[in-house]
């Protein structure tokens, strides 16, 4: 725990005397209320708290998945990045596998790409012949 010689409890992430009782012991270490909402989360996917800093913004709209924050675990294991937009999605069916072996999202899949029949997968417009 983070305290002063006569005891004070000292912010782990300010440095500044927590004078009342408002603080949270996170992993052993107090932070203050004012640190503690300005920069700790809980993730959106697994309910652990999380530093903001340690969040990616991942949204699939039209899904019940809008505008959450992730940890770094669950956006790896869970989510896709647009390789046309570069915004994070929950891998729950709104992203498209393009031939290329890239992800796309809905919204760039209809801007940019075309379904060809003929192979059954996606490929760029400037690939149209």
């Amino acid at each position: 725990m983070n305290t002063t010689e006569n005891n004070e409890r000292v912010c782990h992430d300010c440095g500044t005397i927590i004078d009342n009782e408002e603080w949270s012991n996170i992993d052993g270490n107090i932070i203050c209320e004012e640190c503690y909402n300005d920069n700790y989360c809980v993730c959106d996917s697994c309910g652990e708290l999380v530093r903001n800093d340690d969040t990616t913004r991942v949204y699939c709209a039209g899904f019940e998945h809008n505008d959450e924050y992730w940890c770094e675990e669950c956006y790896n294991n869970d989510s896709f990045t647009c390789n046309e937009c570069g915004d994070a999605f929950v891998n729950d069916g709104c992203g498209y596998y393009t031939h290329d072996g890239n992800w796309c999202c809905d919204s760039c899949i209809q801007d940019s790409y075309f379904y060809c029949d003929g192979c059954g997968e996606y490929h760029h417009t400037d690939e149209k012949l």
